[in-house]
């Protein structure tokens, strides 16, 4: 199940063991959705050579016909199918996407509000579960791993839009030679070159 939309203040209520699990895990999460979705954008860019590939040979063989036949209607289905799937992978999964960070700057990080913490702070804390010391660190963290969770969730629904782009076009790329051979069977049968 996942979390989603947390409170600022989810993780406020546990304990310093299980902080640090979370913490570790925390990272070890974000880390594996990162390395996840460079390797899916690694494997568009070898699609996209692929694809490239294919466009230019039909459209190579295109050029050297002396005159039109129904293999040019074929070639230029190959030709134009495969460069639209070129340009929707260049445009879903390898352009550049504002990613979330793992970790941020320490001035962004290291709010005044950590520094002006009092004991109604505490006390509003220690309600809600808290139950660490009375210092900003440790409440600092807990306020990180709920920030972590929401880039790790970030994160997912980038790698999960690319995916699913790259899979919808690997499926338009594969139908692509069926239509340029459908294409060219009609224009045989019923234009007779």
């Amino acid at each position: 199940m996942k979390i989603k939309n947390i409170e600022n203040d989810y993780f406020i209520d546990v304990d310093d063991e299980t902080l640090a699990i979370l913490e570790e895990q925390g990272d070890r999460s974000f880390t594996e959705v990162f390395n996840n979705t460079n390797s899916t954008r690694e494997l568009a860019f070898k699609i996209l050579n692929l694809f490239l590939l294919g466009a230019g040979g039909s459209f190579l063989l295109l050029t050297q016909q002396a005159k039109v036949s129904f293999l040019s209607v074929g070639l230029l289905t190959f030709c134009i199918g495969w460069s639209l799937c070129s340009l929707s992978v260049v445009l879903k999964c390898i352009k550049r996407v504002d990613r979330p960070l793992k970790t941020t700057d320490p001035q962004s990080s290291y709010l005044s509000v950590y520094k002006e913490l009092n004991d109604d702070d505490y006390n509003y804390f220690n309600s809600i579960g808290y139950t660490g010391e009375r210092k900003s660190l440790p409440v600092f963290k807990r306020y990180r791993l709920g920030t972590l969770q929401v880039a790790i969730q970030e994160m997912e629904e980038i790698n999960e839009k690319i995916a699913n782009s790259l899979n919808n076009t690997i499926i338009a790329s594969s139908a692509t030679p069926l239509a340029g051979i459908a294409l060219s069977l009609l224009h045989y049968f019923f234009l007779g070159f």
